[in-house]
């Protein structure tokens, strides 16, 4: 049949099988078609189609079939008819036109080549001379991760080259202000500050305005912010802002100031034109200075405004902002919101200084809980780690309890970990809490698994140490591998042979630290240069080299202005502002530099003997500029540290210094109503009185006092007058320290030399010393005569001086208090006692009083009237009371003069509580 077939339709080719007919759903192969009908042989040809959905879409080929139900029998392939195949061509011609739109349409609107059309805009924009809109495009593609990246970032480098030379201080600005948003390429971030520094130089003076405003905004990336401070200060003064009255013009200058940190600056600035900073950033920047000066309440109106007009809309910035950091916009923005809420917290710092210092109760709360809401408000903000901050703002407030939920709920959150350990052990130490700094350093360390940790912990544990010993034992087990943990070490060390005399041995361990501290890539942080100031101070002290006390000075002023917030560094800096103001009223009465010491209010008192130089000496304080900026510092200190003594005792040394009484009124108010953290001052004084400290304070003695010798020696042989007596009655002072730990002092020797120093150089100080002097051998030459005393001296060997204890013994009566009477030494004591107080009859204090009304009972009335009128004096010994508890002295000073004053049931509650500590007195009051 094929055989016939063949031969009857002579295109017909044979096939080995039947083509596929099968589908899936309509797609597949099946045959469709009826053509060239053949009735003799019975066949026909049909079409294969290619179908979709049964519909035919492509033909495959035809075949001549002959029907064989229920399908076909296939004899053969014929041609595809003309119509089948034109079909198939048109298939194809739309397939290929498909192919070739959805190429064309990929070729022109994929990303690459839309950001391949923005960069040829932005050429086209440069070209044109429009830069910013050009360099908006660069930095949107340059973020991008397309291939045309890389080349949008060249050319928006190539942007800031010479076609900025050209353009105004306005085109550069923004310009530059997109690039120093662009952290992820600090290249182009370090071509943006030269090429801006360069062009506000050559073209500033013309435009002072929009050349201040390319400097704020290179700010941001200044490689040595020091240095790029100083020219943008002396660029903006050069242009005359410091005498513009533009207020636009003023207050960049006034932020370049800040930038500085130089409060007096921005004050001097800004302060003539308070009446129009408004709510703008001169009422933040005059804000700012005015808190960093200590002056709360000029600055609470204008931080108020400010904060007030502001705070939403940086609320509003942080809560939006973006994570990737892809609007350059957005950046500026957040800039502007952390200045905001930096603001916020100084406005938080002033309520908190009204809320202690304002007289009515219901006012200071008010102040206090504003306060609160304000850092309640900022600790709302997302990714704002205020809880901390919050708890230390409790706790200056008096708010133990909730400051205490605040800190056990970051170590519940953080599963008591040594990370959160840390944290809240750093937040405690800032705030005083010094005991509980130091137990959670501690946990930290001890949960620590990995030795590293525990090595990287130990330094900060040093830094709460009891004593010396306790902080080197802390740093050798830090990483001695690392340069600023063996810095530490060796200025501990220095610190240790330098107790014990050994100048040389001390002088070359502060070298080697700061071998460390004066290479170039030591670490510029704030914490470094404190402890670099710190060694150059001690290196002064063992050396007499000035510059390296200059040297330390600065250290520590740069280290102040880069952390104000870090308590301790305000501490350090605060006794060296107080150690220049002594100084400073020294004037070169005093050698210090000779004797190798720091300014000490202390060493005031030999330059006067009466009240006339007293009260000019005052005078002097109050004017000096040193000791104001000391007091507003102190102020400052007291509402970061309120729980730590030190912190109080610092503006005391400063009150007593003026005679300020009103600032002893606060400071005592203030005192009482803190909780203040006692339990290192009342163990170390325990200690010291079970005679703990003996060793250590004698291998100190042994040190010490030669020194004090060779230093007397030399000065002995020259013309005598104040630093001889200085060093004179130093060393009376160590000799009779030393005779209360054990050691066989010579009495007449120590008489000898405080009366050579009070005839060098009569002053207060001299006198206090030689009554020292002379009351120390009567309590020799008493111990061994009078058993009654000696019974009395043994019991509080280590915790009265001498003078003290005779005083005791001439108010209690019997066989001491004669002994006393018959002495010489005190008969001629109570003279100089009587002299001084009728040369400062506004000074006595109680133990005089007690002294002279032995001695001398025909003027105790007056002198008990001068008691009660000194109210400096009786400030200053409560508070000092109130910081020490567990001093014997302070607490008989603080009976004695309840006592004289007709109240001597509430003194004798004063010496039951000290005795309640387990301190040691001279007789018993329970």
């Amino acid at each position: 049949m094929s055989e016939d077939l063949s031969s009857r339709f002579p295109q017909l080719r044979p096939i080995q099988s039947a083509p596929s007919l099968s589908t899936v759903a309509g797609i597949g192969c099946m045959v469709y078609g009826r053509r060239e009908v053949d009735a003799e042989t019975g066949t026909y040809v049909k079409t294969h189609w290619f179908t979709l959905l049964f519909v035919p879409v492509f033909a495959l080929g035809a075949y001549r079939v002959a029907d064989a139900p229920p399908g076909w029998h296939f004899h053969g392939r014929e041609p595809l008819s003309p119509g089948a195949k034109a079909w198939n061509v048109g298939i194809l011609c739309l397939l290929l036109g498909l192919i070739g739109f959805v190429w064309w349409n990929v070729r022109t609107n994929s990303e690459a080549a839309l950001v391949r059309k923005k960069v040829d805009e932005a050429d086209r924009l440069a070209e044109a001379g429009d830069l910013e809109k050009a360099a908006l495009i660069y930095r949107e593609v340059g973020q991008g991760r397309t291939t045309v990246a890389a080349e949008a970032v060249e050319k928006f480098k190539g942007l800031l080259g010479d076609r900025l030379d050209r353009a105004s201080l306005r085109t550069v600005n923004t310009v530059l202000r997109l690039a120093v948003a662009w952290p992820e390429f600090p290249d182009v971030q370090a071509i943006a500050y030269e090429r801006g520094l360069k062009l506000v130089e050559e073209k500033g003076k013309d435009n002072p305005r929009e050349a201040a405003a390319v400097l704020e905004a290179i700010s941001f990336v200044a490689p040595e912010p020091a240095a790029f401070a100083r020219r943008w200060r002396s660029l903006l003064e050069e242009w005359g802002a410091a005498r513009s009255e533009d207020l636009e013009l003023v207050t960049a200058l006034a932020r370049a100031c800040e930038f500085q940190r130089d409060a007096d600056a921005c004050e001097k600035l800004l302060a003539p034109h308070a009446h129009r900073l408004g709510t703008g950033e001169g009422a933040r920047i005059l804000g700012w200075a005015l808190v960093h000066k200590g002056l709360f309440d000029q600055a609470h109106d204008l931080l108020s405004a400010y904060c007030t007009a502001h705070f939403e809309r940086a609320k509003k910035a942080i809560q939006t902002a973006p994570r990737d950091n892809r609007d350059p916009g957005q950046a500026w923005e957040l800039d502007r919101a952390g200045r905001v809420v930096a603001a916020m917290g100084d406005l938080a710092l002033v309520h908190q200084y009204r809320g202690q210092t304002l007289p009515d109760a219901a006012e200071r709360q008010a102040e206090l809980a504003k306060a609160e809401k304000i850092l309640l408000a900022v600790g709302s903000l997302p990714d704002n780690s205020s809880d901390l901050q919050l708890a230390k703002v409790y706790v200056r407030m008096g708010k133990q309890d909730q400051a205490r939920q605040i800190f056990d709920a970051h170590l519940a959150a953080g599963s008591r970990g040594p990370v959160a350990l840390f944290q809240v052990a750093k937040a405690q130490q800032e705030v005083g809490n010094i005991a509980e700094a130091r137990s959670l350093f501690e946990e930290a360390i001890e949960r620590a698994i990995d030795p590293k940790d525990k090595a990287s912990l130990a330094p900060h544990r040093a830094m709460v140490a009891t004593d010396l010993e306790d902080k080197l034992s802390w740093l050798v087990r830090g990483n001695l591998d690392d340069p600023e943990v063996r810095a530490l070490l060796s200025s501990a060390r220095a610190d240790q042979a330098a107790r014990r005399g050994d100048d040389e041995a001390a002088a070359r361990h502060l070298r080697d630290a700061l071998a460390f501290y004066d290479h170039p890539n030591a670490p510029p942080h704030p914490e470094t240069l404190n402890n670099a100031g710190l060694a150059y101070r001690a290196l002064y002290r063992v050396t007499g080299d000035r510059t390296a006390l200059d040297r330390s000075t600065d250290l520590l002023q740069k280290a102040l202005l880069l952390k104000p917030s870090n308590s301790i560094i305000v501490e350090d800096v605060l006794a060296a502002l107080t150690e220049k103001a002594s100084r400073d009223l020294i004037a070169g009465a005093l050698d210090l530099d000779a004797l190798r010491l720091l300014g000490d209010p202390e060493n005031l008192r030999y330059l006067y003997k009466d009240r006339k130089g007293r009260d000019a000496l005052r005078g002097r304080a109050r004017k000096d500029s040193t000791v104001r900026k000391a007091t507003a510092l102190a102020n400052r200190l007291l509402l970061m540290a309120p729980r730590r003594p030190a912190s109080y005792h610092s503006l005391l040394v400063l009150l007593d210094l003026t005679g300020d009484r009103d600032g002893l009124r606060t400071l005592e108010a203030t005192a009482r109503k803190a909780d203040l953290d006692l339990s290192h001052s009342v163990r170390e004084s325990l200690d010291l009185y079970a005679g703990k400290k003996d060793a250590q304070r004698k291998g100190e003695m042994a040190g010490q006092t030669p020194r004090w010798e060779k230093r007397y020696d030399r000065l002995a042989k020259g013309s005598r007058g104040p630093t001889f007596a200085l060093a004179a009655d130093t060393l009376v002072r160590l000799l009779i320290d030393s005779e209360m730990i054990g050691v066989d002092v010579d009495a007449d020797r120590v008489v000898r030399r405080a009366e050579e120093a009070h005839l060098a150089a009569p002053s207060r100080a001299t006198q206090g010393t030689l009554v020292r002097a002379l009351l120390f051998r009567a309590h020799r030459q008493l111990a061994g005569q009078e058993p009654e005393y000696n019974k009395m001296a043994t019991r509080v060997r280590r915790a009265l001086d001498p003078n003290y204890l005779l005083a005791v013994a001439l108010s209690q009566g019997g066989k001491p208090r004669d002994a006393a009477l018959a002495n010489k030494d005190v008969r001629r004591a109570g003279e100089l006692v009587r002299e001084s107080a009728t040369e400062l009859p506004d000074q006595i204090s109680p133990w005089a009083c007690v002294l002279l009304q032995a001695l001398h009972p025909e003027g105790a009335a007056a002198r008990t009237e001068a008691l009660a009128k000194n109210e400096l004096g009786k400030l200053s010994r409560a508070i000092t009371l109130l910081l020490s508890p567990a001093r014997a002295e302070a607490a008989l000073e603080c009976y004695w003069e309840l006592k004289l004053a007709g109240k001597e049931e509430q003194g004798k509650a004063i010496l039951k509580r000290c005795a309640d500590l387990g301190v040691p007195l001279p007789f018993d009051v329970r």
